[in-house]
Parts: structure tokens; C-alpha cells; sequence
């Protein structure tokens, strides 16, 4: 039992996430005290390691100066240049660029309907050789502007490194405290132990990662203008004639130019004006359905974004009245709804699932809802089909409503309502908000339909964490583009319609042992079809023929409708539906069937508590 103790000490001293708690997303973290440590490094390792500070927080160096580990910068600049010889500069400025080691990031070409051409560049220069560069670069054009920028990083490098070395060590003692353990309860807690400090080290890493891509180049960006003479010339003094046969000459280029500039912009930007004008009509429609003196169920706890944004700031401001319910009871919803019929509802998909399942409502008209709207968590395929179905069945116009975001780019990312959207889509980017996918911990931007980080680029993302300068910097990163995206923490894919899916928050990747990774929402998906299912949740579990390694086990809430005696069949039909479905490394190791799903405060799953109920009994 001791080793049990120190082991759930030690995945404490390692759980830390920036917590996606709105329009998607899961967040379980758990709290921990002084007193739940029971870990500490040798006198050698704090040294070369960092220490703990008592209050759970690594120590940057401790006895190691800046000046002994050596100064991190980042250095930046960018540069605008004119040329007479359009030619020539573009093979000076590559020549320039393999002289000094550096490498091309990104090259872009264009001519202007003037006849005048353009590049622009994004170099990446060795940082021992950016002064140089810069300097060499004024020799082969004319520079009309200027601006350089480094940042000092050292205090946020040094402190990552300590963090991650401390937490490969504490690594090491947890995988030979489990080759000691002795029996299945420990081996159960030291894996999971072992998978938060796991997860804490591939984040740590991500990070160093940027740092040292940053701090080993610097980034240059050119722009490289071609012109008929250059800045700062003067030429002879032009008569009143001359002058205003310029300004008629001018005035009929500018406007042929307006014009083919528009033609171009037209036939590039067609399918952005298409999906911009199905949020605007989704937007006119929703709006329409939002009236003064329509009545909103608020069922959300306010300390979210999305709670109080949906269930508080936005009713208020569009003169609706609100039905406050504190400490909702999921089995009074129903109820709930049919007292007050409120046209408008932001909830989470459990909410939903309980409406469509509750037999108070088996027969109601059902009309008066407007828009109901899910998030706070994925929603299952299976489970959005049997929502969608009872709302229609009911008389009701719409689908459910569905969005994605968090709180760290204020509440929503993306929209889907109406009839703009996709069975499994969480929508398609709001207006102003770029939405993207790329690989995890990367700037590694991915193609059409392959699964990685959601990352978003919008005008609403937060400044950053109060007094958290590493978890702000491992979120908000400034991509090689010049824009901040926040790296939500997020598993998703976007389709060739900018329809972003959503599959699971990383930490709830299930790893295999063989370095699989299996989506959760591969299975949930094809169990929550299944018409005798009523909820189901997906989580890892021990491998037990192996020391590393998770595997999927399935929880299920049946339709209270299924008898008893047919639960084993229930079981024995979706273990052949997965087979037939699924891959085979995919495959659940087990399922359970439980009354009810634990939830959140936020009336989320709690996953972390479907996972600790496991025991070996049950796979």
C-alpha cells in the first residue's frame, strides 16, 4: 500500500493541462497538497535537474547562472526592399541564403497587373549569422524599411529544461517502483502514474523543441518589390498638361486594375464567399429564431465560458428571459422543459441524451423549442442520431445545434446550425476565426482530412494564464505566418467543406504498447449506433501482458427499455460490430454496463473516475 501512495503522489506532482472546458473538450484535473509528495531527487540530480520548490513547482538551475548555461535569444526582422534588376536579386538574395547556411521557410511569386513583380520570403538564418545576414542583404537591394527584434527566452528555456529532466527522472523511479510492485491495485495506479508523467514529458518536449528551433535560427522575412526607379529619386518637374494627363491616365489604370484584381479575387476566393455567406444566413436564421421575450433554460454552470456566455451574457443582451437552474438533477430535466418550455437551451450532449430518452416527453409537442445547442464535450454519431431524431419527431424545425472552442479563445471556435452542418462535425469556422490541423506540439500544418492538433487563430484569444508564463507559451505560440494560434490540446480533422470533426483531447489518446494510438471516438462512434444503446464512453486500461501500454474498454448505459436477460447478447452483438467495423488493434478488451455515467461538475463524463473503477475482474 505504501507503494500505492507514493505512486499516485508522484502522477500528481506531473498533472498539469490547460484545461479545454467549453463549446468541447474534457477537463479532470485534480488538485494536489504539500503533503501528497512523497518524491525527492539526490543532491546531484536537483543540481543538473532542478529541484522541487515545495510548492510543486521546479526550480530553474538553482545554483547555475545565465551566464554559465548561456543566454537564450530569439532573434526576428523583417525587411522590405526595392530592385531595377528583378532578376538579378532574386539569384542574389538565394545565393546570399546558401553563403550563410540559411534556408528558405517559404517563397511566394507574383506579378501585379502593372507589370511590376513581387516576392516574398521567410528565411531562417543560423542565429550566429543573422547580423550578417541582415547586413548583406542592405548590399544587394535598396532597403525602404527595416524593423529587428530579439527576445530573451533564457528564464522560460531553462525552466522547461529543469521540468523535463526532473520529470524523466521521476519516469525512471516510477518504472522501477513497478517492477517491484506486488499486487494488481499498485501495478493499476503506477501505470497510470506512469502515463501522466509520460504524457508531462512528450509536452515538455514539445516545448524545448520550439524553443530550439527558434533560438538556433532566427526568422527573416524579405519582400522584394520590383520598380521602374527607386525611392528617394527625384525626377524633373512635370507641367499643369503633363499632370492632369497623368491623373485621367492613371485614374482609367487604376480602375481597369480594380477591376481584373476583383475578377481574380473572385475566381480564387469562390468556395471562402460560399461557406462565409452559410455562416451569415446560419447567423440571420439563429438570430431570427432569437427573440425579445423568448424564454432560455440555463442549465450550465456560469464559472465556464460557455456557461456564461450562452447562459447568462448573450440572453441578457438580447432581451430574453432567463430560467436559472442550480444544481440541475439530470432526471428532472425533463420536466424541467416541459414546465417552463423554454425556446432556447445551451447544454452539454449528456443533457440531450437524457431529453430524448425520458418518457415524460415520449408524447409532447415539442415545437416551441427553437434552439437547442450541445457542447462542453464530443458528441457521439450515434448518440447526435437519436437526438436529432426524437427533436423531429417531435415537431421541432431545427437539428441540434452543435459548436467547439474553449475559454482560452473566448468560448467559441466554430458553429454549426441550421442546416449548415454535418452528422459528426462540430462546424465550420466562425467569421474572423481561422481553424487548422496540424501535428502535435508542431508548427507542421497537416492536409485535407488527416487527423492531428486543432489549432485556432483568432482576434478573441486570450492575453494569457495570470502568472503562468510556461503554460501560456506552450498554448499561445507565434507561428512562423506572424499569427498567435492556440494550440488547443485537441485531436480533430477537417474535411474538403472546412468542416472541423473532433476526436478526442490528447490525454485521452489511448497508447498501445506497440505505439498505436487509438481515438476513442472510433469506437464510441460505432457502439452509440447500436439501437439498445443509451450512452457509452470509451477509456484505457492496463495491458496486462505488458509493462507500458493502454488498451480501449468500453462503458455502456443501456436503454432502460433492454431486459436484463439481454445484456449478454447486447454485449456478444457489439463485440461483432467493432470486429466487423474497426481494425483490429482497436478492438475494446471489455465492456461494462454501469445504471449511469458519473459526471462533472459540468456535467461532463468523468472519465478519470470511469478509468479508476476498473478493476482486473472486468477484461
Amino acid at each position: 500500500m505504501r507503494a500505492l501512495v507514493l505512486a499516485f503522489s508522484l502522477a500528481a506532482c506531473g498533472a498539469k493541462s490547460a484545461g479545454s472546458d467549453t463549446m468541447t473538450g474534457d477537463y479532470n484535473g485534480y488538485e494536489s497538497t504539500k503533503e501528497d509528495y512523497d518524491f525527492s531527487a539526490t543532491d546531484d540530480e536537483a543540481e543538473d535537474a532542478g529541484a522541487w520548490n515545495g510548492d510543486g513547482q521546479v526550480g530553474s538551475g538553482i545554483d547555475k547562472s545565465l551566464s554559465e548555461r548561456g543566454v537564450k535569444m530569439i532573434y526576428s526582422a523583417h525587411i522590405e526592399m526595392q530592385t531595377l534588376s528583378y532578376e538579378q536579386a532574386v539569384e542574389d538574395i538565394a545565393a546570399l541564403v546558401e553563403r550563410s547556411g540559411a534556408y528558405f521557410e517559404q517563397k511566394n511569386f507574383s506579378n501585379y497587373s502593372s507589370g511590376y513583380r513581387h516576392a516574398s520570403y521567410t528565411v531562417r538564418v543560423p542565429a550566429e549569422q543573422f547580423a550578417d545576414f541582415c547586413a548583406q542583404v542592405g548590399t544587394l537591394c535598396h532597403v525602404t524599411w527595416q524593423d529587428d527584434s530579439a527576445e530573451d527566452i533564457s528564464e522560460q528555456y531553462y525552466d522547461t529544461q529543469s521540468r523535463l529532466e526532473t520529470a524523466q527522472i521521476k519516469l525512471a523511479r516510477l518504472q522501477e517502483l513497478l517492477k517491484k510492485a506486488q499486487n494488481m491495485e499498485d501495478i493499476i495506479t503506477i501505470e497510470s502514474a506512469i502515463s501522466e508523467t509520460e504524457y508531462e514529458i512528450e509536452r515538455l518536449s514539445g516545448t524545448m523543441r520550439h524553443y530550439d528551433a527558434l533560438v538556433d535560427y532566427a526568422t527573416v522575412t524579405l519582400e522584394l518589390n520590383e520598380v521602374y526607379r527607386l525611392s528617394g529619386t527625384e525626377d524633373a518637374p512635370k507641367s499643369f498638361g503633363e499632370k492632369l494627363s497623368n491623373a485621367f491616365t492613371d485614374g482609367l489604370a487604376a480602375v481597369a486594375e480594380g477591376l481584373e484584381n476583383f475578377a481574380i479575387w473572385l475566381a480564387y476566393s469562390w468556395l471562402g464567399i460560399l461557406i462565409f455567406a452559410a455562416v451569415v444566413f446560419a447567423a440571420m436564421k439563429l438570430i431570427g429564431r432569437l427573440r425579445r421575450g423568448q424564454k432560455l433554460l440555463n442549465v450550465m454552470p456560469p464559472f465556464i465560458a460557455y456557461g456564461y456566455s450562452c447562459g447568462i451574457h448573450m440572453p441578457l443582451v438580447m432581451g430574453l428571459h432567463i430560467i436559472i437552474i442550480p444544481n440541475l438533477d439530470p432526471d428532472k430535466l425533463g420536466a424541467l422543459v416541459w414546465k417552463y418550455k423554454p425556446a432556447h437551451m445551451f447544454g452539454v450532449p449528456t443533457h440531450y441524451q437524457q431529453l430524448a430518452a425520458d418518457p415524460l416527453l415520449k408524447n409532447k409537442d415539442l415545437s416551441f423549442i427553437r434552439n437547442y445547442a450541445a457542447g462542453g464535450d464530443s458528441l457521439s454519431l450515434g448518440a447526435e442520431q437519436t437526438v436529432n431524431r426524437f427533436l423531429k419527431a417531435h415537431g421541432v424545425e431545427y437539428p441540434l445545434a452543435k459548436g467547439y472552442g474553449m475559454t482560452e479563445v473566448s468560448s467559441a471556435a466554430t458553429i454549426a446550425a441550421g442546416n449548415v452542418t454535418k452528422p459528426g462535425s462540430v462546424g465550420i469556422p466562425m467569421v474572423n476565426t481561422v481553424v487548422s490541423i496540424f501535428e502535435p506540439g508542431t508548427e507542421t500544418e497537416l492536409p485535407i482530412g488527416q487527423r492531428g492538433e486543432i489549432c485556432i487563430c483568432t482576434p478573441t484569444a486570450m492575453k494569457g494564464y495570470y502568472n503562468k508564463p510556461e503554460e501560456t507559451a506552450y498554448l499561445l505560440r507565434r507561428h512562423a505566418d506572424g499569427q498567435l494560434w492556440a494550440h488547443t490540446g485537441d485531436i480533430g480533422s477537417m474535411d474538403e467543406d472546412g468542416f472541423v470533426y473532433l476526436d478526442a483531447r490528447i490525454k485521452r489518446i489511448i497508447i498501445r504498447h506497440d505505439g498505436f494510438k487509438v481515438f476513442p471516438s472510433m469506437i464510441e462512434n460505432v457502439i452509440s449506433q447500436h439501437p439498445a444503446v443509451h450512452q457509452c464512453s470509451v477509456v484505457g486500461c492496463t495491458d496486462k501482458d505488458h509493462v507500458q501500454g493502454r488498451l480501449p474498454f468500453v462503458y455502456l448505459v443501456l436503454d432502460p427499455a433492454v431486459p436484463a436477460a439481454k445484456r449478454k447478447q447486447i454485449i456478444k452483438e457489439l463485440r461483432q460490430l467493432c470486429i466487423e467495423e474497426l481494425p483490429e488493434y482497436v478492438q475494446p478488451v471489455g465492456y461494462k454496463i454501469i445504471p449511469e455515467m458519473p459526471l462533472t461538475l459540468a456535467a461532463k463524463f468523468d472519465y478519470r473516475k470511469l478509468e479508476e473503477e476498473i478493476t482486473p475482474r472486468d477484461y
